[in-house]
């Protein structure tokens, strides 16, 4: 089981990150265009005044997946929730695989706290758990390798979009 947690300091208050991180045309140029999966549809989208949830369903193409892993593996299809709590600035996500939900468990608690007027940090703490006999170990190791990864470019996406006023 691999447990770590990841901050990013994001350029802008806490409602505009929340926002933007749960954001359809946000998460479709992150996981298409910046990421490269082979599919990624926003399956659904809901806002309250007291949260935001959010269903993805998509199909990682598992290009830093090491070889055994990539053949335990494959592209791994898989569906995914969010649901961030606005007055508590936190919230919860969780990844499903399609295929053999039961060997693998990814959950991410996301929290925004301020750091200043105009900066946020956005943290996020994962537990990745493979339960694959002979190779869990490495592909907890390679998953926790892709989520670093894809947490760094996702934050410096982010910024980008919040500096081009997209956000």
């Amino acid at each position: 089981m691999a447990k770590f947690t990841l901050t990013h300091t994001i350029n802008c208050g806490a409602d505009k990150c929340a926002k933007l991180y749960s954001d359809p045309a946000f998460n479709e140029a992150l996981y298409k265009q910046r990421f490269g999966y082979s599919a990624f549809t926003v399956a659904s989208r809901t806002e309250t005044d007291a949260q935001i949830a959010c269903a993805y369903t998509g199909k990682n193409l598992s290009r830093t997946l090491a070889a055994p892993a990539r053949a335990q593996t494959g592209d791994i299809a898989y569906k995914d929730s969010f649901v961030f709590d606005k007055a508590k600035q936190s919230g919860q996500a969780k990844l499903t695989p399609l295929a053999s939900p039961e060997k693998f468990l990814l959950q991410a608690s996301v929290s925004i706290t301020p750091v200043g007027d105009s900066q946020v940090n956005l943290v996020r703490e994962y537990l990745v758990e493979a339960k694959v006999f002979g190779i869990g170990g490495l592909l907890e190791g390679e998953f926790e390798k892709l989520l670093r990864e894809e947490a760094e470019a996702g934050a410096a996406l982010l910024n980008e979009w919040i500096a081009q006023g997209k956000a």
